[in-house]
Order: structure tokens, then sequence, then C-alpha cells
């Protein structure tokens, strides 16, 4: 299709610019706010992106603390098999994938590349630790009793993922958690929101239950106001954070004493 088009008057008019939605309960949203996101590699606008606002935010936690009920029963290999999915999907969407970090980060192709390797590595290597979650008998005291300790997932998780190697961390920071049977609110960088989105697209394609992954993307200026809203919100339970946005996040988080796991840059 090209990218002019010629109007009744003759004169030319350009196709609209795609926006980015967000995703929430395994169905696109699209905020009536958007926000331009401008390629480095050209200096121009890529495209736009849904402006995650904080009621969006909250929608959002809701739509996984709901699916928290059910994917947290799941089997290993239930879990396993939609996890081996993605891979495949993964990879073989590669060009496309590829295409969206190229356009929002101007990284050449062998940092792509390398990117959607370890992502699609990250994903089999998960697969096949799912089965092996296991809890333990531990010696007691007393020895006409005995004990069990069983892994339980927390609930709701926030991921925080950066734009400089966004399949990487963006896959790693949901995987992980989603795994062992939490569901998770992956709140994108504004650089590279349809790296982000790609990311929740493979996880659905795969059969990932609706709910189980949604995506926030805010406009900068409303940074604080969103992840705050998510940070203070009841049923969110874990943060998975990354960069400096991650340094943020995890210093108001630790106002309600939550639990963190994160790979933080500097905080300036």
């Amino acid at each position: 299709m090209s990218l002019v088009a010629m109007s009744a008057s003759g004169t030319e008019a350009k196709e609209p610019v795609f926006t980015v939605p967000l995703f929430i309960n395994g169905k696109e949203h699209h905020p009536e706010k958007t926000f331009d996101v401008v390629s480095p590699a050209t200096g121009k606008v890529a495209h736009r992106c849904g402006a995650s606002s904080v009621a969006d935010a909250g929608a959002a936690v809701e739509a996984a603390a709901e699916a928290f009920k059910t994917w947290r029963k799941t089997t290993p290999t239930q879990r396993r098999d939609i996890f081996l999915k993605a891979a495949e999907i993964m990879n073989s969407r590669r060009e496309e994938l590829a295409g969206y970090m190229r356009e929002e980060t101007g990284a050449a192709k062998p940092w792509c590349d390398f990117n959607l390797n370890v992502a699609t590595d990250i994903l089999k290597d998960i697969a096949g630790r799912i089965p092996t979650l296991e809890g333990s008998f531990p010696a007691m005291m007393d020895p006409d009793t005995s004990g069990i300790i069983m892994r339980e997932p927390y609930g709701v998780v926030l991921s925080v993922a950066p734009w400089n190697t966004p399949y990487i961390l963006g896959t790693r920071s949901v995987a992980f958690p989603i795994a062992a049977g939490n569901t998770s609110v992956l709140k994108g960088t504004e650089a590279a929101p349809r790296t982000t989105f790609a990311i929740a697209s493979v996880f659905h394609e795969a059969g990932l239950p609706n709910g189980v992954l949604n995506v926030i993307i805010h406009e900068p200026s409303a940074g604080a106001a969103v992840t705050s809203a998510i940070i203070a919100n009841p049923p969110r339970q874990e943060d998975q954070l990354h960069g400096q946005y991650g340094c943020r996040a995890h210093h108001r988080g630790a106002r309600w004493r939550e639990s963190h796991a994160g790979g933080l840059g500097a905080w300036r």
C-alpha cells in the first residue's frame, strides 16, 4: 500500500498515523489522549501511542487481579506449553518485531537480532523451569509433627521495563512472574511502546488468558501519577523493576513495604 494517497480533490493526502493501543484484559484499549513517538533514527514521528490515565492503570490492575483467581490454579504443564508456543511465535515474527525496535530505538539490526535471540531463549529457559517448581518438607523440632512448605504466587506484579533492551528486559520482567502463577501489569517505556505492545501480542497469540498480562504506556508527564496509582493499588503484590524509572518506583513502593526484584540503573 502506498504511503501517500490522493484525495478527491487530487491533492496528496497522507495515510493516518498508526496509534499504539494499550492492552487491558486481553483487548486493545484506545485512550482519547495520545502522544507522538519520535524515531531517533529519522527524527520524525514514527507513530503515536495511547496515553494511559490513572483510571486505565487501575483497570489494568483490576483485570490482572481477576485473572489471578484462575491463572494461579493452572498446572505447570499448561503454563509451560504457553511459554514454548510464545517462543515459537516470537521467532516466527522476528522481522516484524525487529522492525518495531529499529524504528523506535534506532538500534542496528545486529542489536535487534540479539534482543530477540535472548528473549526467545528466556521464554524457552523459563518453560523448562516451570515444572520444577516445588515445595519442601522441613525438619521439625517436635518429632511427632511434620511440616510442608508450599510455594504460592504473590498475585499481581508490576513490571517496569526500559527502552534500551526492550525485548530482553520487557520479556524477562513479565515472564518469571507469570510462569510462577502470578499476573502482570507491564508499564512500558514511552520511547518504545510498539515494542512493548508486541510482547503482549506474542503471549496473547500463544494462548495466555485475558488479564494475565496487561500493558499500559503513559506520556512522560503522567509518570508519577500513573505509577503511584498502581503501587498504591491493593491487589498488586510485587514489583519487577528495571532502569532509572524502576529506581523511582522502588522508592515509592518502600512506603508500602512491598516485595521488589530489580535490575536498576542510576537515579538522578
